[in-house]
């Protein structure tokens, strides 16, 4: 904005400085337009000088990156539903972000995923390292969406994650037919 200020001020300068004493009392009307395209062509030099923007800036799509460690079947077991329930849930985060094309899993390693694989997924890795993650979003500049049950190993590194960076805690899904205990 700031840009586009100093542009327009340049343009009404000059066209004051190249106009102010020519015109006569007759002759008023056509010396202010011819002012008026002068201003406004300096202006738009100007503007293209200093680059300001022709748009507002667009934020760019984020880093999907899936938790796909083995602790989100701790508590809904290996059973079928559980593990349709968990895929059903990263699904409708991806699907949130549908202008996103960089999607990734993140687990012992970060590993690139397309969107049809998220249906396939078995979460196995036996940790959940974030810093790959938050390295290459940073790296992209993009912000990272992180999906996660919340078991994470070096959590201290969502601190440099870019700025717009999320983190979607979702919860477990429950193992169907578990015993409950009433007291």
């Amino acid at each position: 904005m700031n840009r586009w200020l100093i542009a327009i001020a340049l343009g009404v300068l000059v066209a004051w400085l190249a106009y102010a004493r020519a015109a006569t009392p007759g002759q008023r009307s056509r010396v202010l337009l011819l002012a008026l395209l002068r201003g406004v062509a300096v202006a738009i030099v100007a503007a293209l000088f200093l680059g300001a923007p022709a748009a507002p800036p667009r934020p760019a799509a984020p880093l999907i990156a899936i938790d796909a460690s083995a602790s989100w079947r701790r508590a809904g077991g290996d059973d079928s539903t559980t593990v349709r329930a968990l895929r059903t849930q990263w699904e409708a985060v991806v699907n949130a972000h549908a202008e996103s094309d960089a999607l990734v899993l993140l687990g012992d390693s970060l590993r690139d995923v397309s969107r049809s694989e998220i249906s396939r997924l078995l979460p196995a890795d036996a940790a959940t390292r974030v810093r790959p993650a938050v390295d290459r979003a940073a790296a992209l500049g993009r912000p990272l969406v992180l999906v996660t049950d919340g078991e994470l190993d070096d959590a201290d590194a969502l601190s440099d994650a870019p700025v717009g960076s999320q983190v979607r805690l979702l919860s477990r899904p429950a193992r169907q037919g578990m015993w409950r205990w009433r007291i």
